[in-house]
């Protein structure tokens, strides 16, 4: 990425914009290309960090509890618990299970409450609002006192306004994923390519088809 933003740079092109994740890495090359641009970290990353943290804080409750009942309602609720409450399925029971496993432990229930107001970050009618929801969303994480939390808050407090940059261009690396995923496709469907430049031309031909050749 790091040359790709170089050449980019090079032809003079005006970005306004870039998202990106969190990496270090990403954000000294864009800002030292891009100085003007708004450098926006991509929510689904942000989203995807902070998942891992309620993961780890999960599998250490579950460690610490001795009752069989209350580490019964615990196991495999993994995915359940990273769920938004409307995408639940009824057919296997989630949103009872998830009751279930919330009334079992406190500090899994306070994980649930913060994950779902951390997730309404990004519907906020304007910026100054995110920045005052974000605020009290860590006031309030804080005050939990999760090992956890503490550590990742720590660490995201850095980020705050490339965060809330979503505000001023509300851009993510979504399509950027999408072309990536074209691509290993590609790769994976040809069994891979000895030839750099050709490998190119498939990867321009694949994003310019726009019909398939059927019959």
């Amino acid at each position: 990425m790091g040359n790709g933003i170089k050449r980019v740079h090079q032809i003079h092109a005006k970005i306004e914009c870039v998202a990106t994740d969190l990496s270090p890495a990403y954000t000294a090359a864009i800002r030292e290309a891009f100085p003007d641009a708004v450098l926006v970290y991509d929510h689904f990353h942000v989203i995807k960090m902070f998942n891992e943290v309620i993961d780890e804080t999960r599998k250490r409750i579950y460690r610490e509890i001795k009752d069989k009942t209350a580490r019964k309602a615990l196991k495999g609720i993994r995915y359940i618990l990273l769920k938004r409450p409307e995408n639940l399925n009824s057919s296997p029971n989630e949103p009872e299970r998830l009751r279930q496993a919330l009334e079992s432990n406190e500090d899994l229930s306070k994980i649930y409450i913060l994950k779902e107001d951390f997730n309404r970050l990004w519907s906020q009618p304007d910026k100054t609002t995110a920045r005052s929801h974000l605020q009290e969303w860590l006031e309030f994480a804080y005050s939990l006192e999760i090992k956890e939390f503490a550590k990742f808050c720590n660490k995201f407090k850095k980020h705050i306004e490339y965060v809330l940059n979503f505000y001023d261009s509300p851009i993510s690396t979504g399509p950027l994923e999408g072309i990536n995923n074209k691509i290993k496709t590609l790769k994976r469907q040809s069994y891979g390519f000895r030839d750099a430049e050709y490998f190119a031309l498939k990867i321009l031909a694949l994003h310019r088809s726009r019909y398939a050749l059927v019959g």
